[in-house]
């Protein structure tokens, strides 16, 4: 896969004209790139200065790719819609955690910097307005030294 600037469908993602965004790149192992646990898949782009291994989420295997897609469609067709509303900066279906308390990355509303909501069923939520240890979480990721007591760390 070239790292050609065209309007091909590299991405398939971004539709628009504006510069290609730097987007994270994913680092998956076993699954070839085409499961919705890839990033670059369930974002519907093309795998591009990625850490994965094998990957099939590329040009040369567009075909594989392709039925990927139609299979995970098939089970479930909302599956690469965006799962928070850009606008109103809302989860679509909540999250569903467990025990992170909704301060670990794989929250999808905590990846996606916004609190949980009313459609959230996570469990032990620290994912609110006003949690020292949501500050203290976001302080440590941004690099800084959390404001207020310090707090015991979120197992």
């Amino acid at each position: 896969a070239g790292a050609d600037d065209d309007d091909d469908d590299d991405d398939g993602a971004d539709g628009g004209a504006a510069p290609a965004k730097r987007h994270k790149p994913c680092n998956c192992k076993n699954s070839r790139c085409l499961k919705l646990y890839c990033d670059c898949f369930a974002a519907s782009r093309w795998c591009l200065d990625c850490n994965c291994v094998d990957c099939h989420n590329d040009k040369a295997h567009a075909a594989e790719r392709a039925e990927a897609i139609r299979a995970t469609l098939e089970k479930n067709p909302k599956a690469f819609r965006a799962k928070v509303n850009a606008k109103d900066r809302r989860h679509q279906n909540g999250c569903h955690c467990k025990k992170s308390k909704c301060l670990k990355k794989y929250c999808e509303c905590f990846e996606a910097e916004i609190v949980c909501g009313g459609k959230c069923k996570c469990r032990d939520c620290e994912n609110y307005v006003g949690s020292a240890l949501l500050e203290a979480r976001r302080a440590k990721l941004r690099g800084q030294a959390p404001r207020g007591p310090r707090l015991p760390a979120a197992a």
